[in-house]
């Protein structure tokens, strides 16, 4: 007991926060000392960085070439994929449009 109230003081504020993306208890919810389980907060979720059917620049991202590697589908049709910000893209080949997020699709986390 007199280790957490120790620890509890000497951690910086920004310790105790709810870090971004994570699901947390808020003080004012009942929290657990109540015998509930409280209420979840969800923190805001980003934007994709790209959207679908927006044009590429020219070399702006790097385009993924050992798809068999990452257990992605093989190129066809005309498409390719781009990692974009650790996800990863369907996209036109010769317009550099984006067709769809194939992230899910991969057996290996960017």
């Amino acid at each position: 007991m007199f280790r957490t109230a120790l620890l509890t003081l000497l951690l910086p504020a920004s310790a105790l926060a709810c870090p971004d993306g994570a699901k947390c208890i808020t003080p004012g919810d009942g929290g657990l000392n109540r015998g509930s389980a409280g209420k979840w907060v969800t923190a805001p979720v980003s934007p994709p960085p790209v959207e679908i059917g927006q044009k590429l620049e020219p070399g702006q991202y790097p385009m993924v070439f050992n798809t068999r590697y990452y257990g992605l589908p093989p190129v066809r049709d005309g498409w390719v994929y781009y990692e974009i910000e650790n996800e990863i893209y369907r996209v036109d080949r010769d317009t550099l449009e984006v067709l769809e997020q194939a992230t899910d699709e991969a057996n290996r986390a960017f």
